[in-house]
């Protein structure tokens, strides 16, 4: 908070965050055309649960956000960073388990007959749940937890692209502003934080040079040492 980078990183942040929620909250006048603009008028029926969803959908947004402070810090110690993720999906299994069976308790339910549901499932564990939490924890590992959810806006971005280009559905103008100032706001994130590793970098040097000359001054010593040792001794 102290230097014009840190203000440039808090500053990328909040932008992107205002990108996401301009993505997510404002829609504006549509740029394309649909055929499931019959659809548009059932939008609003589930607007009892609406309390119930975002209380939810923020409760997972800090534990998934205190989940990545903690992966910071068993990469730290933990010998082994991939088998933390077999942990977590197995107890991820067992609650997600635990609330199916507490939804239903039919044993024809949980039998999956549909291609789709059945192909659905299969991406959903093995690679968003899978090789994607690796990838965060790798990333993690890497660059540290801040930097790491920066992208979480991207989420977004993608999910709205994938809903124009595969799904057809229409696409609003607050769409394309939510976009262009995330990814502004990531951008001058990351152009900050990388200002800031090399900052640290060149703090660090005069320390490592110290260590380096002292590591040299040693080897100096044990040589003479050496060659005082080997002296032949005269009669």
């Amino acid at each position: 908070m102290k230097t014009k980078i840190g203000y440039g990183v808090i500053l990328g942040a909040m932008i992107s965050l205002v990108g996401a929620l301009t993505l997510t909250m404002y829609q504006g006048i549509p740029l394309s055309n649909s055929h499931e603009q019959a659809t548009i008028s059932n939008i609003h029926k589930g607007d009892d649960n609406w309390i119930k969803g975002c209380f939810l959908l923020f409760t997972g947004v800090i534990l998934f956000s205190s989940w990545m402070l903690i992966q910071a810090k068993i990469n730290v110690s933990y010998p082994c960073p991939y088998s933390s993720t077999v942990i977590l999906s197995v107890f991820g299994t067992l609650q997600c388990a635990l609330l199916s069976f507490i939804k239903t308790r039919h044993v024809e339910d949980w039998i999956l007959r549909d291609k789709l549901t059945i192909i659905t499932v299969i991406i959903a564990g093995v690679i968003g749940q899978g090789m994607c939490t690796v990838g965060i924890s790798w990333c993690i590992k890497q660059r540290g937890p801040v930097f790491t959810a920066a992208f979480s806006p991207v989420t977004l971005m993608s999910a709205t692209v994938f809903d124009f280009v595969i799904l057809h559905r229409m696409i609003y103008v607050g769409s394309v502003i939510g976009s262009v100032v995330v990814v502004i706001g990531l951008y001058m994130f990351l152009w900050s934080k990388s200002k800031q590793i090399d900052e640290c970098k060149i703090v660090k040097l005069p320390t490592n040079m110290v260590e380096k000359e002292k590591e040299e001054e040693d080897n100096t010593n044990v040589n003479k040492l050496g060659r005082v040792l080997v002296i032949p001794m005269t009669p």
